[in-house]
C-alpha cells in the first residue's frame, strides 16, 4: 500500500516552498484536492453538504493508499471535515507558518507566509 498526502487546502502543492515539499515527503506522494469556496451566507446544512462532498473526494483518492490529509480552510467546514475524517480513521495535519504582515495603507495589507512544519490535529 502506497502512502499519500491529500492536500485539501487553497494552496496548491506546486506553489509550496522547498521546506514544505520536503516536510510533506514523509507522508508520500502529494495529491491536491482543492478546498471549496465557502459561501459566507450558507447555513449549517450547507456546510454539512460541502463536508459530505469533500469527504467523498478524499475517499475516492484514498482507494489503495494509506493517506494523511493536510486540511486547511474555512473553519466551520474544516471542523466538519475533521470530524468525518477522524471517524474514518484518517489522520489529519495542519501546516504552521510564520506570518509577516505589512500594512500598505488602511484596510490593505501584504501578508507573507513562511512554512514551519506540519502539526497533527488532536481532536
Amino acid at each position: 500500500m502506497t502512502h499519500m498526502l491529500i492536500n485539501l487546502s487553497n494552496h496548491p502543492s506546486e506553489y509550496w516552498d522547498q521546506k514544505q515539499r520536503q516536510a510533506a515527503g514523509i507522508y508520500g506522494e502529494v495529491v491536491d484536492l482543492p478546498f471549496p469556496c465557502v459561501d459566507p451566507s450558507g447555513d449549517e446544512t450547507y456546510i454539512e453538504h460541502l463536508a459530505d462532498e469533500c469527504m467523498a473526494g478524499v475517499l475516492r483518492l484514498r482507494a489503495g493508499h494509506r493517506v494523511v490529509v493536510h486540511l486547511m480552510g474555512e473553519m466551520t467546514l474544516t471542523v466538519a471535515l475533521l470530524r468525518r475524517l477522524k471517524e474514518e480513521g484518517i489522520p489529519c495535519v495542519a501546516s504552521t507558518s510564520w506570518r509577516k504582515v505589512e500594512e500598505e495603507q488602511p484596510g490593505k495589507k501584504r501578508v507573507t507566509f513562511a512554512f514551519e512544519r506540519f502539526r497533527t490535529y488532536t481532536l
